[in-house]
């Protein structure tokens, strides 16, 4: 296990307005009041969060932009000789990774201040032909005029959200659909910060070879359970669009990473949901994080919540799809 290391601070004021609603805007503290969370306070379990909802529809989204303001601390660290993406000379790659002073390292064959600049872990057996991602001249634009603050130094907030991103799991088709929505009907509800993140120039979110390379990834839970190299990836937040999507996802994805689980009641899959609940609520959760306790306390009318820590679990390898038991999301 690399040991944990601290970044730069990267939050940001609110991405919301004035305007947003008070669900959305709940969400949105959720997510990043989770993606807040000190690797330490954990003491190595993981944070799982079930949320049962009248509907799910753009809390995904609320949740994944309060994650991208959080100040996310990695919870891995990369040795000298490990490869890790990081950004270098305008593109967001992978590259190899040497210490080379107690204030610089050498990523790609440049030299940066380290640390501080932003680096995560890549996993051995991850696909070696990830070619790096050039920034085009528009985005790179758009980006350093929204990057409030950091007008000189916008790609390293970009690359500290591309190389841990949000991890969505779910129906692509349906959440791709969301994302587009939201964009056209709630400027209103998002500044220009929100609006370009969700705006990503690319359909290669729903790539996992691309994984690390965008501020938020949508995979079908199928993906989860062929690539062990993406489970030992680092989201700073996985979000289950159903419970369904949870149920699907490979049990040992991304385990270290803080887990919020939609439990849409539309769909048959909130009856599995609470099930689950009444059974994890006969466990005891030894951690308590006030802040984390008092946000699910405002929780919404209508909206309930269960706060789980798991134990870290040794991956048990790759399962075939026909083992599954496949509901519809």
């Amino acid at each position: 296990m690399r040991q944990i290391y601290c970044d730069h601070d990267q939050r940001g004021g609110s991405m919301l307005k004035d305007d947003a609603p008070v669900w959305f805007r709940w969400f949105y503290e959720l997510g990043q009041t989770v993606a807040d969370l000190d690797p330490q306070e954990a003491e190595g379990r993981g944070l799982r969060i079930f949320v049962s909802v009248p509907t799910s529809e753009y809390s995904v989204f609320a949740l994944s932009l309060g994650a991208m303001n959080a100040s996310y601390v990695p919870r891995l660290r990369p040795d000298s000789g490990d490869m890790v993406a990081s950004w270098i000379d305008h593109k967001c790659g992978e590259y190899f990774f040497q210490i080379i002073s107690p204030t610089h390292a050498n990523i790609g064959g440049s030299r940066v201040g380290y640390p501080g600049w932003p680096v995560a872990f890549v996993p051995d057996g991850t696909p070696e032909n990830r070619t790096p991602r050039r920034i085009p001249k528009e985005e790179r634009n758009a980006l350093q005029a929204v990057s409030v603050g950091r007008p000189n130094a916008w790609y390293t907030w970009y690359a500290s959200l591309c190389i841990h991103p949000v991890s969505i799991i779910g129906n692509k088709t349906n959440l791709l659909n969301q994302r587009d929505e939201i964009r056209t009907f709630s400027s209103t509800w998002l500044d220009s910060r929100a609006m370009q993140l969700l705006h990503t120039y690319s359909k290669q979110i729903t790539n996992p070879n691309r994984f690390q390379f965008f501020p938020f990834s949508i995979f079908s839970p199928e993906i989860t359970h062929t690539r062990k190299w993406l489970r030992q990836m680092e989201a700073r937040l996985v979000v289950c669009e159903s419970f369904n999507a949870y149920e699907q996802m490979h049990p040992e994805y991304q385990q270290l990473t803080p887990r919020v689980v939609l439990i849409d009641r539309r769909k048959d899959g909130s009856v599995r949901g609470n099930v689950l609940i009444r059974e994890l609520q006969n466990s005891r959760n030894s951690i308590q994080i006030n802040r984390i306790e008092a946000i699910l306390r405002k929780a919404p009318p209508g909206v309930y919540t269960y706060l789980h820590w798991e134990d870290i679990r040794e991956d048990t390898g790759d399962t075939q799809l026909s083992d599954l038991e496949i509901f519809e999301l």
